[in-house]
């Protein structure tokens, strides 16, 4: 049986009128009744059923969901709502090939998800403290392109043979030292240069990936933090709530300026690697 604690008051007191005004449980109601006109002993029979039937309804995900069709249940568990209703803007057109990637993705938005249905289910002095929830959307879009871009590094990665081109350097310093002539020592000198600068590049991109996974991988267990606070402080009392969700503002407003940096930082780094010459 669903727990109706999991319900905000109002929710508890809709669903339950439902099923105790519910037109069949009542007709059985009614029946036993009735019936009990000619046999007292049918009158026990009868609330028993209604009390069954009401507590069917009750137990019913079913008539839960169809009750409050125009609420938003609390828990993520009784009415998950799905990725594309996110009610902010996320390109999820494009798969994240990569596992751990899309883990992260997965947990950042499933976190977003409660902290969207805390935030509608808050009063409005809470939400007052609160402000709007503005820079925590701002977060998780963020986090959801740095997610696509350490996608395409890894993609990236993933295609070039790297002991391939470790070989070929070798190769290459062979042939200068076995080059008797300067013409030839100068053309083998530019070629190998090319090839470690684009070994360079491999290993300033790997570098992207790894502070760009570390970086989402805060974010996560930031938001699932940040989450249980916003738990706490919509059960606090109003003065040391407002003092708290002061902290949580301003621990969010650090998480995006922290993304902002490394994202700069990154495309910085990947606009030089660009920039250096490589040879096929």
């Amino acid at each position: 049986m669903i727990s109706l604690r999991a319900f905000t008051k109002y929710q508890r007191k809709k669903v339950l009128k439902a099923s105790l005004l519910k037109p069949t449980n009542v007709l059985v109601l009614a029946t036993g009744i009735l019936a009990g006109t000619f046999s007292g002993m049918l009158i026990p029979v009868g609330i028993v059923a209604y009390g069954v039937l009401c507590y069917l309804d009750l137990s019913s995900e079913g008539f839960l969901r169809q009750v409050l069709r125009s609420d938003e249940c609390p828990g993520s568990a009784v009415f998950p709502r799905p990725l594309s209703t996110l009610p902010v803007p996320i390109d999820m057109s494009r798969k994240l090939e990569t596992l751990e990637l899309r883990k992260l993705q997965t947990n950042i938005l499933a976190t977003f998800q409660k902290i969207t249905w805390l935030y509608e289910k808050i009063d409005d002095f809470t939400r007052e403290l609160w402000g709007n929830i503005l820079p925590i959307q701002k977060l998780v879009e963020r986090s959801n392109q740095l997610l696509y871009k350490a996608q395409n590094i890894q993609d990236y990665l993933s295609s070039e043979q790297v002991e391939r081109i470790q070989h070929g350097v070798t190769l290459l310093q062979e042939k200068i030292d076995r080059a008797e002539d300067a013409f030839s020592r100068e053309q083998y000198q530019q070629a190998l240069d090319a090839r470690k600068g684009h070994l360079a590049n491999l290993c300033d991109m790997q570098r992207s990936y790894v502070r760009l996974v570390s970086q989402l991988t805060n974010i996560s267990i930031s938001l699932d933090s940040l989450h249980s606070r916003m738990v706490k402080l919509s059960t606090a009392e109003h003065s040391p709530a407002k003092s708290e969700s002061g902290r949580v503002i301003e621990q969010l407003h650090g998480m995006l300026y922290d993304m902002e940096v490394l994202d700069a930082a990154i495309n910085e780094q990947l606009s030089l690697s660009r920039d250096t010459p490589q040879t096929p």
